[in-house]
């Protein structure tokens, strides 16, 4: 099999493609040496070599084709001016994701407000209620005497305190300052009536005062020493 060495066009055609993405311009030369040199291209580096290089528009829109099927699989191949479709196509694109973008904005701006207006808001322990006011609680480290803080924080509630057995007695009044009952005028059978008689008659009761506690221990002192047998009291 004879092999013949490569052309200098092929040669150059190759490192072009190699090196296709700083190519700008083709300056004069004519499109079918280097269709395969844009082919290779991207749409905006095609689209800048057409404006610099303008008389290969005219030619280079069949490689517009290839772009559009590459791009827009789910649309409808025109037959011809495949470069205008392929930009139509494009700004049909960007308003559909300005549309997207501008009804998903609008989402999280409701989102947010949902939230703000459900959202728990911390408040300190002067700001509550004093009914809701649970007992200081002490900083715990571990998370499992937290939640068991938190627990007993929330269902503490003040009560009030249980009324004691005489608290009952307190809102009755007294009939009388003084009252006294002698043996001489109390009934042999007493009743409902006759203490009524006596609380509704009340006498003065004579209330001899009551020796201080050095006057007590003398009087006591007194007796013990009369009793004594040693105790001889003087004759006059």
């Amino acid at each position: 099999m004879n092999s013949r060495p490569p052309s200098l066009v092929e040669i150059a055609t190759k490192q072009c493609i190699n090196y296709c993405q700083f190519i700008t311009d083709v300056g004069d030369i004519p499109f079918w040496v280097v269709k395969p040199i844009l082919a290779r291209l991207s749409p905006e580096q095609l689209t800048l070599v057409e404006s610099n290089s303008q008389h290969i528009m005219p030619a280079s829109d069949i490689l517009w084709r290839d772009h559009i099927i590459r791009t827009f699989k789910d649309r409808k191949l025109p037959d011809s001016n495949f470069r205008e479709t392929y930009h139509r196509f494009c700004h049909d694109k960007e308003a559909q994701l300005d549309a997207a973008t501008e009804r998903l904005k609008m989402k999280q701006k409701q989102y947010n407000l949902n939230k703000k207006a459900t959202s728990v808001v911390a408040l300190k322990e002067s700001e509550l209620p004093f009914s809701q006011r649970g007992p200081p609680q002490a900083a715990f480290k571990s998370r499992s005497m937290q939640s068991v803080a938190k627990r007993m924080s929330s269902n503490y509630t003040l009560r009030k305190a249980p009324a004691t057995k005489f608290s009952q007695f307190d809102n009755i009044k007294p009939l009388s300052n003084s009252l006294s009952i002698t043996p001489s005028n109390r009934p042999a059978s007493p009743s409902v009536s006759s203490s009524l008689a006596v609380a509704s008659k009340p006498t003065k009761m004579n209330i001899k005062p009551m020796p201080s506690s050095a006057t007590a221990s003398t009087i006591s002192g007194l007796k013990r020493k009369r009793t004594s047998p040693l105790f001889h009291p003087r004759r006059s």
